[in-house]
């Protein structure tokens, strides 16, 4: 086990392109619920999903927006190096127009790469049924075998905040 690493941004954008989803873990009405979610971040790590209104994870955040995530790769060789992020965090719905806007130029940005037909892009834009929102952190942690055996790293806020 190493104690130099790659700086902190660079090890998570490496964790987070792994994966095209994320675990969206909510407690609510509903009880506890587990969710993989497509998803995007910005330049401070927060999360872009869209979901629909009627399910059991949109239900749980709109009563209780606290929630927990895991982002990894799913097709890790178990014999080998293992990355994943931990995250806590506190979701709302995206509303203003202009934030909004922003958010889906992310997410359909990384969902749908520009090479791809922009019909795929404005279904979901388009029908409203599919909201989208945001995870701002409150929690960032970091496993990585490479560097710090099997122990999950806080990462220092001033990466994510």
């Amino acid at each position: 086990m190493s104690t130099q690493h790659p700086d902190w941004r660079t090890l998570i954008i490496d964790c987070f392109s792994s994966a095209q989803y994320m675990a969206l873990a909510t407690n609510g009405p509903k009880g506890l619920w587990n969710n993989p979610v497509y998803f995007a971040w910005d330049d401070k790590f927060g999360l872009y999903f869209i979901s629909q209104l009627d399910c059991n994870h949109v239900e749980n955040l709109l009563a209780n927006p606290d929630v927990a995530c895991t982002i990894y790769d799913s097709n890790q060789n178990t014999l080998g190096d293992v990355i994943g992020a931990y995250i806590t965090g506190h979701v709302y719905e995206v509303t203003n127009p202009t934030e909004k806007s922003m958010a889906e130029d992310i997410y359909y940005g990384r969902i749908h790469p520009a090479d791809e037909q922009a019909q795929d892009i404005n279904g979901y834009r388009n029908d409203a049924s599919w909201h989208m929102f945001k995870i701002d952190l409150t929690g960032l942690w970091y496993f990585d075998t490479r560097y710090f055996g099997e122990h999950r790293t806080p990462v220092p806020e001033i990466y994510w905040k």
